[in-house]
């Protein structure tokens, strides 16, 4: 597969992440993130030219095609956890289970019962519930959320990839 390119540029490469603890990808796939000009900018992108899954065993490293491109490298620590989603998703849910949604309930059960639940915080994980920095933007699943505690300097953020209604992949920036 030749490097991912805009134009006659190619892409920065930004992480490669194994799925095999997800079991819904064959052993030895590696989710694939290419940062984008739209994606820095729009904080969004999607297709396979930026973000995709590489399948097989015959995977093999490879260099940037240009010197200047090799950046300092950081580990990604993957956390596992249990968790239900954010209190957006949880009202979208309700709102579509109950007809009539009267908006007291829902504020007790935020206020009294929510709080005993572990939510998705801002961590990096495959699987699960997003956490999102901002305000929900898919409700497709989540493949992968990579935390960022410094990026761009002085802020924080997250990068999502969630599975869109196509199969295809999607890809979200968000920052604090």
């Amino acid at each position: 597969m030749p490097w991912p390119t805009n134009g006659d540029e190619p892409l920065q490469f930004l992480a490669q992440l194994p799925l095999d603890c997800l079991g819904s990808f064959p052993p030895g796939s590696l989710l694939t993130l290419f940062r984008t000009d739209r994606l820095a900018s729009e904080g969004r992108d999607n297709g396979s030219h930026c973000v995709f899954i590489l399948r097989g065993d015959n995977l093999a490293e490879r260099e940037p095609p240009a010197p200047d491109m090799d950046f300092a490298q950081s580990a990604i620590v993957l956390e596992e956890s249990s968790e239900i989603p954010d209190w957006p998703i949880v009202v979208e849910a309700l709102k579509y289970e109950f007809e009539k949604t009267d908006v007291k309930p829902f504020q007790k059960f935020r206020r009294e019962e929510f709080p005993k639940y572990a939510t998705a915080p801002n961590v990096s994980r495959l699987g699960g519930w997003p956490g999102w920095t901002q305000s929900p933007e898919a409700e497709d699943p989540l493949i992968a959320q990579i935390s960022f505690s410094d990026y761009p300097p002085g802020d924080g953020g997250c990068l999502y990839v969630c599975q869109n209604g196509t199969g295809g992949l999607d890809m979200y920036l968000q920052y604090d």
